[in-house]
């Protein structure tokens, strides 16, 4: 048995000579440890995060969590930058390789032109299943003035779909995991894109159900997000050659709770997203 889990932190914090300029979500810090608290509760395997940017930030999750997760891949570069370097952080029990980041040929104009929103690539050998090709990724959502549903969003998600699709081509068993925008209950044609192109819904073939993005999260309606609907937008996706090794078990929802401890007594969410935990057992070898 070994579980993944997969949760877009919502951790970013825009500076500008050392200054914050930019926070999407406020109290950065106090939802990093959290996350971290959240992490070492749940026990997974590995983790997939995604909008966990900036070098210190990631370098102090790495640090809580040295004691249970050994590897780490995706740390981001040092010193000033044009733009906002890599977000999609992987963190294992096992050893990975040092993983690479593709960015994407096409996203909102504010992504192209201050972020690095692509998908992140490293190898993982599992436990008596063997090496996996594992890509963590995020897609486009709406930018700043698109609705994530509009027409305009659902195409470039397509064609990053098919850019990160397009890429796998030495047969490796692979998984992605990450933030699609996209699922069974939203932008249906995106999500339908990977399934058809050979890959199973891990989350899904579980028996797991619930929304990874809901209205009732405080950090989603109390930000001006809370119009959208609630859907499962979050997932873990095998192709044939994993789902030959891996059988989805179980799937959960989590870090759902009120968890971090605010200023006057408030609590909140780790994170505008809920986590998508999902089980596998190993399937037996086969001999030739």
């Amino acid at each position: 048995m070994f579980s993944l889990l997969t949760i877009n932190a919502a951790i970013q914090d825009v500076r500008l000579f050392s200054r914050s300029v930019y926070r999407p979500l406020r109290h950065t810090l106090e939802r990093l440890h959290g996350l971290a608290r959240q992490i070492s509760m749940l026990d997974p395997d590995i983790i997939c995060i995604q909008e966990m940017y900036h070098h210190d930030l990631q370098s102090r999750l790495q640090a809580l969590l040295r004691d249970r997760y050994l590897y780490m891949a995706g740390l981001g570069s040092t010193g000033l930058k044009m733009r906002l370097d890599n977000e999609l952080l992987v963190m294992a029990k096992f050893p990975l390789t040092r993983g690479k980041l593709t960015r994407f040929r096409h996203a909102a104009l504010e992504e192209r032109l201050f972020t690095s929103k692509g998908y992140f690539e490293t190898g993982i050998n599992v436990p008596g299943a063997g090496t996996l090709r594992l890509i963590n990724f995020h897609m486009t959502a709406g930018g700043i003035r698109q609705h994530p549903e509009s027409p305009r969003m659902e195409h470039i998600r397509s064609l990053q779909i098919r850019q990160l699709l397009g890429s796998l081509d030495n047969g490796l068993p692979t998984v992605l995991a990450g933030d699609l925008n996209a699922g069974p209950e939203t932008s249906r044609t995106n999500y339908d894109e990977i399934i058809n192109h050979g890959f199973i819904d891990a989350f899904h073939d579980s028996g797991g159900t619930g929304y990874s993005w809901d209205p009732y999260n405080p950090l989603v309606a109390n930000h001006g997000e809370g119009h959208l609907p609630a859907q499962r937008i979050d997932h873990v996706f095998l192709d044939p050659g994993a789902a030959a090794m891996l059988s989805p078990c179980s799937g959960r929802i989590v870090m759902q709770d009120e968890c971090v401890s605010l200023p006057a007594g408030q609590k909140t969410t780790v994170s505008d997203h809920y986590g998508v935990l999902v089980e596998f057992k190993i399937r037996p070898i086969k001999q030739p």
